[in-house]
């Protein structure tokens, strides 16, 4: 037998890399509100953002991402601690903290210190964790995050002096967004647009977003996500050895409508053409707001709001290379996972609708921009395996090496995004539920009982379920990505009818659903 003979420095190295610490990687997380991925260029959209599109190009770019809950804060839920909405309870948008001129119950709950959260668990485990912008799912302020930076609680205060003093300004001079006073400059187009509109409509608790669409009269400078921006880039620029987790979370191009002139002037809504089917509407959602509100201001007033939205998009997409500029000038570009995203969409004039505030789950307001980039372990690629905001937390954990919680029910894609094979894909179907929320915005689990609709999907179906009536829609989306025939009626479709029926069966019992 041969000896092996290790010498005092060989040792002395061996010993040194066993001690020796993983580096960990930081994490950035880039946020919308109400993103439609047909309004980015990198995924085929109308609008030019260079910046975004860069960061997919250094990156994974799915093409089937979507949201577990086409509303706000449900989705933000389940992105955040990684369950499902039926799991983890809020189905309702949280306004006490973060909204306080909205009236809703004091019994309220949202997200507190005790919830387990990927930020929470990051923060335990060593890393810096800060949040600025959007959070949308306040019960109390968690102390994980030291330097938040929000809407009301923050920017508000800021802006107060300049708010009171548009506030003295003709009433129809300003949109007041949930005590955000914004001096707003409606287009000659536009204002007939509105004249037209029925009386009934702009006496509605929410139409004064939609009449005072328009041009931002304010500084660059004063926008929210332009400081949320700051606010990130600040915290990179001083970052040091230590790994941090930083949330950079936008409000565009969600409402208000409104945007600098710098922006606004970039689009013109006389060039600006309406999606194939705007015209193409099921009745089920006739009477839902998305559809109310183009019905009241007609086609002008829909490319109006998408010169507005396309905007947005843009001053989205600046911030976004000016918050990667400053991860590249801080060296931190290699080592840091990137997550590009939105808590859900917006219909953008798809099937005759705009904002999110219908009960469909069409592509437009189910599907988000899904880009993650780790150049320092992951290869781009552009793929059309399937995604949801539930997976996230998951697989951030699993690629900051950290192990992932049991509370986490959604998919870890770690294995799959270090090495995009067949085999490591975790799952061939993706979820998005509808739930009805109770009166006291209470958290509890739920299932069957409150359950509104349900969508599952993958690269080539979606099956759509409503409880009233027992409504379904089935799309085959590899011939119909528009969503413009619904084949549930059709008999030559009655094998995949039933084999997505099956995979709804199978999939709400993975996920807890009584």
């Amino acid at each position: 037998m041969k000896k092996i003979v290790i010498s005092a420095l060989s040792l002395l190295l061996l010993l040194g890399s066993c001690n020796k610490k993983v580096e960990e990687p930081n994490v950035l997380v880039i946020m919308c509100d109400q993103l439609n991925i047909q309004a980015l260029s990198c995924y085929g959209g109308v609008v030019s953002t260079p910046n975004i599109d860069k960061l997919a190009a250094e990156g994974i770019l799915f093409k089937n991402g979507i949201c577990n809950y086409p509303v706000c804060s449900p989705s933000r839920g389940s992105f955040y601690l990684g369950q499902y909405p039926n799991e983890h309870g809020i189905i309702h948008n949280a306004m006490n903290v973060d909204y306080p001129s909205v009236e809703v119950p004091e019994t309220e709950e949202a997200i507190t210190n005790a919830d387990p959260t990927f930020p929470k668990f990051l923060n335990q485990e060593g890393y810096s964790t800060h949040h600025y912008g959007k959070w949308h799912l306040t019960q109390e302020r968690v102390n994980y995050f030291p330097d938040e930076y929000g809407e009301h609680l923050e920017y508000a205060v800021e802006m107060k002096e300049v708010f009171e003093k548009v506030k003295k300004q003709p009433r129809e001079t300003y949109m007041n967004w949930y005590d955000w006073i914004l001096p707003t400059k409606r287009s000659d187009k536009y204002e007939k647009a509105i004249e037209l509109a029925d009386e009934s409509f702009k006496k509605r608790k929410y139409s004064e977003y939609v009449k005072n669409m328009g041009r931002l009269e304010l500084p660059i400078e004063q926008n929210f996500d332009v400081r949320v921006a700051d606010h990130a880039i600040q915290t990179i620029s001083k970052s040091d050895d230590k790994p941090f987790c930083i949330i950079a979370s936008f409000n565009y191009p969600h409402d208000p409508n409104v945007i600098p002139a710098k922006y606004y002037d970039m689009f013109d809504p006389d060039k600006i053409e309406l999606p194939d089917n705007h015209l193409i509407y099921e009745e089920k959602f006739e009477n839902d707001w998305s559809r109310t509100i183009v019905n009241n201001i007609g086609d002008d007033g829909v490319k109006e709001f998408l010169r507005i939205y396309y905007g947005s998009v843009k001053l989205v997409d600046d911030q976004v290379g000016r918050i990667m500029s400053a991860l590249e000038e801080a060296g931190k570009k290699e080592n840091t996972i990137v997550i590009f995203t939105a808590d859900h969409g917006d219909m953008m004039g798809e099937h005759g609708m705009v904002w999110k505030s219908n009960s469909s789950f069409y592509n437009g307001v189910m599907k988000v921009p899904y880009i993650i980039s780790y150049p320092k372990q992951i290869e781009p690629l552009v793929t059309d395996v399937p995604i949801s905001l539930v997976d996230f937390a998951p697989t951030i954990m699993s690629l900051t090496n950290q192990s992932v919680p049991e509370s986490m029910t959604g998919k870890d894609y770690s294995k799959w995004l270090l090495n995009p094979i067949k085999d490591n894909i975790p799952q061939e179907y993706v979820l998005c539920q509808r739930m009805d929320a109770n009166k006291d915005r209470i958290r509890v689990k739920m299932g069957d009982d409150e359950m509104v609709g349900l969508a599952l999907m993958n690269e080539e179906w979606k099956y759509v379920k409503y409880k009233k009536n027992e409504q379904e829609f089935l799309y085959h989306l590899s011939t119909d990505p528009d969503e413009n025939v619904n084949l549930v009626n059709n008999p030559q479709y009655a094998s995949g009818l039933q084999m997505m029926r099956d995979a709804l069966k199978n999939k709400l019992e993975e996920v807890n659903f009584n």
